[in-house]
């Protein structure tokens, strides 16, 4: 999973490797509430395939 800020400048990545889900499987992922660094409305990009 990437961020990327207001301006579309990359953040960071939270993932450091592939995570592989099997057929209808789930993850839940939570960001931390004091982030900031992405601004008011941060994108977050996930990468299917």
């Amino acid at each position: 999973m990437l961020e990327y800020n207001t301006k579309e400048n990359f953040v960071r990545s939270y993932i450091k490797r592939p995570i592989y889900l099997k057929l209808l499987e789930s993850i839940e992922y939570v960001i931390e509430e004091k982030n900031t660094l992405g601004g008011s409305r941060a994108n977050f990009l996930i990468i299917c395939g």
